[in-house]
């Protein structure tokens, strides 16, 4: 494995299921609330419930600033494993 080419793949699907994520927000709400709810099924959401979607430039701004975070830290998740591998 390449920490490279493993942090450019992982940061491909995590900045698509994040844009996929925004398109629903803007087209089914309640729909991505719910699923929420779901996952968080402890809590009460509805306080935090918005009104409405984030504006445009929020989200391109979230899904750049994600992007960048998930290849840090996927790259060096893979330096990590490439060094205990050999070094176990």
């Amino acid at each position: 494995m390449k920490p490279i080419s493993f942090a450019n793949a992982l940061t491909a699907v995590s900045v698509i299921a994040y844009l996929v994520c925004a398109a629903l927000v803007y087209t089914v709400p309640d729909f991505v609330f719910s699923i929420t709810q779901s996952w968080f099924h402890g809590w009460n959401l509805e306080a935090v419930k918005a009104a409405s979607p984030a504006p445009l430039t929020s989200v391109v701004f979230g899904a750049i600033s994600f992007g960048v975070f998930i290849w840090v830290l996927s790259y060096f998740f893979g330096r990590l494993y490439l060094y205990w591998t050999k070094n176990t």
